[in-house]
């Protein structure tokens, strides 16, 4: 992931409550971003981080203190369970997923026991990058990512195939059917590597990239 232009540096982080994991489907991830975006650098990648309390204990994203990282994004790799709280009113449920990630505190959690890694890391580093980044709070899993199937930011490459999603609260068998599909069209969908961005994502992508590099030089191109 080198060039002249460096769009991004990024931390790699490892939870301290389940141990160092392999780095490998991370860089393939970023490289999977790097080919649209441009050039990005890890400038570490074997740091702890404890993240609860608890090695059993599944990860709440909203609970984390975040400290302010030196480069501009950072990754955590864990084993843990991620937990992601969807409250809508007629559609709430529990979702256990493979990856989360926050725009506003440039950091995003991966669950180095999903099936496909790289396809993980590069939909939450999309994410960092900006795309999808504003989703409609009664929605947010629709509406915070792309609808285009076969893109990498496709809702799909968040969700974890190892657990079926789970109701929060009472819901209808309906519902449940409906997220039960969604889980064996993710376990499916995620045996190959997505590599590719839709055109829309790779516009924007591509854009963001192109000014993240410039701004690194002093160039500031206004938006």
């Amino acid at each position: 992931m080198s060039g002249k232009l460096i769009t991004a540096t990024v931390e790699i982080y490892h939870d301290s409550l389940s141990g160092r994991q392999p780095t490998e489907g991370v860089v393939a991830g970023l490289d999977i971003v790097s080919a649209v975006a441009g050039s990005i650098e890890i400038s570490r990648d074997d740091q702890l981080m404890r993240i609860g309390r608890e090695p059993d204990q599944e990860i709440d994203f909203a609970k984390i203190r975040w400290p302010r990282f030196k480069s501009d994004f950072a990754i955590v790799l864990s084993n843990r369970a991620i937990k992601l709280d969807v409250d809508n009113e007629e559609e709430g449920y529990l979702v256990r997923c493979a990856g989360i990630a926050s725009y506003a505190f440039r950091v995003a959690i991966i669950n180095a026991a999903t099936v496909n890694l790289a396809t993980a890391v590069a939909h939450e580093t999309g994410h960092l990058f900006g795309l999808k980044a504003d989703s409609d709070k009664l929605n947010p899993i629709m509406s915070g990512h792309c609808p285009t199937d076969s893109c990498v930011m496709h809702w799909g490459h968040a969700i974890a195939t190892e657990q079926v999603a789970l109701p929060s609260k009472s819901q209808t068998g309906r519902l449940l059917e409906r997220l039960k599909l969604k889980d064996v069209q993710y376990q499916r969908r995620e045996v190959e590597t997505r590599k590719e961005f839709c055109d829309e994502c790779t516009d924007e992508l591509g854009t963001t990239g192109k000014l993240r590099a410039l701004d690194k030089i002093g160039i500031h191109v206004p938006r």
